[in-house]
């Protein structure tokens, strides 16, 4: 928006130093306009540029980490036993933890942490 701002005053300066060097009235408006049209143009560009990102970021959410599980199950449970540390009881931790994956049980969290945990060693 900077930009378009910039654009704007450089026009409009242009637009008064020209005014009185016999400047037909006829081509002011179109001088006008422009800005308008380069205006239009760039928040259609930034629109774009927000849907790509929008569709980059469900691209980036729906990949799957091993185990079938998505990216961001992954990070709700990593976050969930960061929470929950392993000194309280097992069967309560990873009820607490799977409370926080959607989509996910105790039983099945469980068995992810297990899957990475053999995939390190």
């Amino acid at each position: 928006m900077k930009e378009v701002d910039e654009k704007r005053a450089a026009i409009a300066a242009a637009a008064k130093a020209g005014a009185g060097k016999g400047n037909k009235a006829k081509n002011r408006p179109q001088t006008a306009q422009q800005p308008k049209a380069q205006q239009a143009e760039e928040e259609t560009k930034v629109e774009e540029e927000v849907e790509l990102t929008k569709k980059q970021a469900k691209k980036a959410n729906e990949r799957q980490v091993p185990g079938g599980w998505d990216v961001t199950q992954q990070k709700q449970m990593e976050n969930g036993m960061k929470m929950y540390p392993s000194t309280m009881g097992a069967k309560e931790r990873w009820v607490k933890i799977a409370s926080m994956v959607d989509g996910q049980d105790a039983k099945s969290c469980y068995a992810q942490f297990k899957s990475i945990c053999a995939q390190v060693k």
